[in-house]
C-alpha cells in the first residue's frame, strides 16, 4: 500500500509486519548532513520537507530493511530519452580492484562450465548480467569470448540504442524480464551491487534460480552494512561525505541483510553455497609488500573459516543451482 507517495513493505524475508525502528531519514538529514546529496536529487525521488523514511528490524526474523520506500531516482528517469550515461571519472582503486576480482571469478567459472559442457557435448555458455547498469560485466563476458550474453536491468538510465552503441556487439540488452528470460536457462549469472536496491529481493533471486540451468553458477554480492555497529555514528553524524563508511545508508539502499541472513536466504531458495574467499588483488610492487602479505593472511584465514564452516563478514557469494 502507499502513503503520501511511499510504498510500505512488509518484511522482505518472512512477510510479517512486526518491527522496531532503528533509524529514520528526514529531508533535513539528507539535504544538510549528506554532503554528496543535493536537494534536487531528494525532490526527484519524491521527498518533501515533511517526509520520513525508516530503516527497521523485523521482530520475527531480524531482517533489516527500509519499510517505507519511495520510487527510486533511476525509476523516475527510466522513460526519459537519455543518450548520455551517468559517469564518475573519479573511480577509486578499490572499485577497480573489485572488478578485477570479479573478472578472475568469471574466468575461472567460465572455464569450469566450458569444460563440463565440452565433456557433455553441449553448446557454449549462456551468460546473464542481472542488474547490468551500463554493462561492465556484460562487456567482460564478451571480452572473454562468451557468445551468448544477456543483460537485464529494468531501471537503468541507459537506453537500448545507447547500450548497443557503446558496448561490445553481441550483447542482448533489455529492461523487460520476459524478453530476456525467453533465452533461459542461463549457465553463468552475475549480479553485482544490485540486491541492496531491489524492492522484492526474494522473488528476484527466485526468478534467477528458476531461469538457471542445473549446475549453473551465480556470482552475487550483498554489501555488508553493519548498522548495529554503525548506528551511533549515523545518529550522531554532523556531516557525511562519500568517503565515510556510513554514506552507504541512503534512500537508494533499501535492504540491509547481513552475510549470515543472506547465505540462509540463498540456501532456502535452493542454491548450494560454494566455499571461496574474496579479497581484491594487490599490485605486485615493492611499495605494496605489506598489502600483499596482509591479503595472503586474510585469504588463508577465510579459507580456514570456509573449511571449518565458520561464517565471517563477507559480501560476495558464488552459488550453484543443484
Amino acid at each position: 500500500m502507499s502513503d503520501n507517495g511511499k510504498v510500505i513493505r512488509k518484511c522482505i524475508i518472512c512477510g510479517k509486519d512486526h518491527y522496531e525502528t532503528m533509524f529514520t531519514f528526514t529531508y533535513d538529514y539528507l539535504t544538510k548532513i549528506y554532503k554528496n546529496v543535493s536537494p534536487e536529487y531528494v525532490e526527484a525521488i519524491g521527498w518533501s520537507p515533511d517526509t520520513r523514511s525508516s530503516i527497521v528490524r523485523c521482530l520475527k526474523c531480524k531482517s533489516i530493511y527500509v519499510r517505507d520506500v519511495f520510487v527510486g531516482y533511476e525509476r523516475t528517469k527510466a522513460d526519459m530519452p537519455i543518450e548520455k550515461p551517468s559517469y564518475n571519472p573519479n573511480v577509486s582503486w578499490s572499485n577497480w580492484a573489485e572488478r578485477v576480482w570479479i573478472l578472475n571469478c568469471l574466468l575461472f567459472l567460465a572455464q569450469n562450465i566450458s569444460c563440463k559442457k565440452t565433456l557433455n557435448n553441449k553448446k557454449g555458455i549462456n551468460f546473464l548480467d542481472f542488474g547490468s547498469g551500463s554493462g561492465d560485466y556484460s562487456n567482460l563476458a564478451r571480452a572473454m569470448g562468451i557468445k551468448d550474453v544477456y543483460a537485464l536491468d529494468p531501471y537503468t538510465v541507459a537506453q537500448k540504442t545507447y547500450y548497443e552503441k557503446n558496448n561490445f556487439p553481441g550483447i542482448v540488452f533489455s529492461r523487460d524480464k520476459d524478453e530476456i528470460f525467453k533465452h533461459a536457462p542461463f549457465d553463468l549469472v552475475v549480479s553485482s551491487s544490485v540486491v541492496e536496491h531491489l524492492f522484492d529481493p526474494v522473488n528476484e533471486l527466485v526468478s534467477i534460480y528458476d531461469n538457471m540451468s542445473k549446475g549453473g553458477v551465480f556470482y552475487v554480492n550483498n554489501p555488508f552494512m553493519d548498522i548495529d555497529r554503525e548506528i551511533n555514528q549515523l545518529l550522531n553524524a554532523k556531516t557525511i561525505y562519500k568517503k565515510d563508511n556510513i554514506s552507504h545508508y541512503h534512500p537508494g539502499h533499501i535492504n540491509y541483510l547481513k552475510p549470515k541472513q543472506f547465505k540462509c536466504l540463498l540456501k532456502k531458495i535452493g542454491f548450494e553455497v560454494l566455499s571461496f574467499n574474496v579479497k581484491p588483488p594487490v599490485p605486485l610492487t615493492k611499495y605494496a609488500i605489506k598489502s600483499i602479505l596482509r591479503r595472503n593472511v586474510v585469504q588463508f584465514a577465510k579459507t580456514a573459516f570456509n573449511l571449518l564452516g565458520v561464517p565471517y563478514s563477507r559480501h560476495a557469494f558464488i552459488v550453484r543451482k543443484k
